[in-house]
């Protein structure tokens, strides 16, 4: 878990430098629509990581790995 907890705070955004999204939060247009690592997520619900500790991390998508549990009413 502490490597892609790394992997998101440390490297996700930045290393998306040459994507078309980046940094439109600072554009004035209002097209920014949010920034998440879905493969992170991804690789948390394959492996059935533990994923608490990334639950506030900035592009962590902690409440789209858990939609279906929170939906079915299933708390871990």
């Amino acid at each position: 878990m502490d490597k892609l907890k790394e992997y998101v705070k440390r490297f996700w955004y930045k290393e998306h430098r040459q994507a078309f999204w980046y940094n439109t939060h600072n554009l004035s247009t209002n097209c920014y629509y949010g920034y998440w690592s879905f493969e992170s997520g991804a690789i948390a619900k394959i492996l059935k990581l533990d994923d608490y500790e990334l639950k506030d991390m900035k592009y962590y998508p902690y409440d789209l790995v858990h939609y279906k549990e929170e939906r079915d009413g299933i708390i871990q």
